[in-house]
């Protein structure tokens, strides 16, 4: 969930840009997003919810690809 926001987040600024030889960029990023979407969907098809300590689980995933991504911005 945190990472797809952050490829959304990406493709607004992105967008934003005046410059069209972006194109490729903006499809790879979105292309990535919709895989990572897809594999969260794929999980919760396949019963992640039902698995024990999910949502603690999620939150802690959640909350270190948040880190993550924080400390990736000031690199």
């Amino acid at each position: 969930t945190r990472i797809g926001m952050h490829y959304d987040d990406q493709l607004r600024d992105l967008h934003a840009l005046p410059y069209e030889q972006l194109g490729e960029l903006k499809r790879t990023i979105a292309k990535c997003r919709d895989e990572e979407l897809e594999h969260l969907d794929t999980a919760v098809d396949h019963g992640a919810r039902r698995a024990p300590l999910y949502k603690l689980q999620f939150e802690l995933i959640k909350g270190g690809c948040g880190v993550a991504i924080w400390l990736c911005e000031r690199i």
